[in-house]
C-alpha cells in the first residue's frame, strides 16, 4: 500500500524526523568566494547584421550567398557603403528596416555559429568573413558590448542560503529514510540501509 504524499511530507517535515541546519553567513559567504564565476551577470551585445538566406539543402544558392556576402564585407571595409544602408536594401531579416538593428542579445538567444562571433567580435567591428548559420551567411557588426560583472555577494546570498539549505534538507531526508530502511521489515524492494546513526 503506497502513503499519500500529503503524509510522507508530513513525517519528513515533523521536527523529530528530520533536522536540517539553515546557512549562516560565513557558510553562504565561503560558497560564495568559491564558486565566484557563478554569480556574475552575463555580458550584453548590442548588434546588427545583414542576413543573406540560403536552404542548407541548397548548395548553389549558398554559394552564392556566401560569394554576394563576401562581396558586400569588401564593400564596407572600403567605405563604398554604410552597413545600415546595404542591411535595408539587401537583408532578408525582419531586422533590415531597423538598418539590420537587433537590440540587445544575451547568450542563449542567437544560434551558435552567430553567438560565437558575438563572443569575440570587437566593439565597433564587422565580421571580416561571412557567417555561416542554417539560416544563411551573415555580416554582423558590433556596436557595443556591455561586458558580465560579479555579481555583490549581498544581492546572491538568499540564493546561496536558499541552495545550501535545500541541499542539507536533502541530505538530512536521505539519511533518515537510509535509518529507518535499517530499522524496517521491507518486502518486495529494496532500500540500502545506513551503517550508523543519523549524523548532522
Amino acid at each position: 500500500k503506497r502513503l499519500p504524499k500529503v503524509a510522507i511530507a508530513r513525517v519528513l517535515s515533523s521536527e523529530m524526523a528530520v533536522d536540517a541546519p539553515s546557512a549562516d553567513d560565513a557558510e553562504c559567504r565561503r560558497f560564495y568566494e568559491n564558486n565566484r564565476s557563478r554569480f556574475r551577470s552575463e555580458p550584453i551585445f548590442e548588434a546588427s547584421h545583414i542576413l543573406l538566406a540560403a536552404n542548407p539543402a541548397d548548395e548553389a544558392a549558398r554559394r552564392q550567398a556566401r560569394a554576394e556576402a563576401e562581396q558586400m564585407i569588401a564593400e564596407l571595409e572600403a567605405g563604398a557603403v554604410r552597413f545600415s544602408e546595404l542591411a535595408r536594401a539587401r537583408s532578408a531579416c525582419p531586422s533590415a528596416q531597423q538598418g539590420g538593428n537587433l537590440g540587445q542579445l544575451s547568450p542563449g538567444s542567437t544560434v551558435p555559429e552567430f553567438e560565437a562571433v558575438l563572443m569575440r567580435l570587437p566593439e565597433g567591428e564587422v565580421t571580416g568573413s561571412p557567417v555561416e548559420t542554417r539560416y544563411g551567411f551573415h555580416i554582423i557588426r558590433m556596436d557595443r558590448r556591455i561586458e558580465g560583472a560579479q555579481l555583490p555577494f549581498e544581492a546572491v546570498k538568499p540564493r546561496i542560503a536558499a541552495w545550501l539549505e535545500a541541499a542539507s534538507w536533502s541530505k538530512a531526508v536521505q539519511q533518515f529514510i537510509a535509518v529507518l530502511a535499517a530499522e524496517a521489515t521491507i518486502e518486495g524492494i529494496e532500500i540500502t540501509g545506513a551503517d550508523g546513526p543519523l549524523v548532522q
